[in-house]
């Protein structure tokens, strides 16, 4: 059983900004589509302790609409921002810029999961039928950001 555990953990997270707007924006200010942002720092080390703690906060913006390509009528403007710490084991020497770009990694894919949870249970409170946001793939994300600085 052990094996199926990560051994990248989330051990805490909190949503730092949270907006939904439903319905009231005219379709031609708005343009469909997701768009991402996120910063990621490894923190201050603890004495003795055997694992790094690394700091990620992921922006996240949805515009979604019903309808067609062609015949489409705005349906909600989401803007959620969170952060979290990230608890990995200490690198072997020679592997912590590996392990690192590994962490990195992880904290997109766990922060991003929590984040479309969330907006999902918090859509289907309102009078949406709920918003599942798309699955990404957090390394095209980190390469597409890293050719773009």
């Amino acid at each position: 059983m052990s094996n199926l555990i990560s051994p990248a953990q989330l051990i805490e997270y909190e949503i730092t900004d949270f907006v939904f707007v439903t319905r009231s924006l005219p379709d031609d200010l708005v343009e469909p589509g997701l768009s991402l942002g996120e910063s990621f720092a490894k923190m201050a080390a603890q004495p003795n302790d055997d694992r790094v703690l690394y700091q990620q906060h992921l922006h996240v913006a949805l515009n979604t609409f019903e309808g067609d390509e062609d015949e489409h009528s705005f349906r909600a403007a989401i803007r959620i921002s969170m952060r979290g710490k990230l608890s990995v084991p200490t690198p072997k020497e020679g592997k912590e810029k590996e392990s690192e770009e590994w962490a990195h990694l992880n904290a997109i894919s766990l922060l991003y999961s929590s984040i479309r949870s969330y907006v999902d249970a918090f859509s289907k409170l309102t009078s949406q039928d709920g918003i599942r946001l798309p699955a990404i793939i957090p390394d095209a994300f980190l390469e597409e950001k890293a050719s773009s600085e």
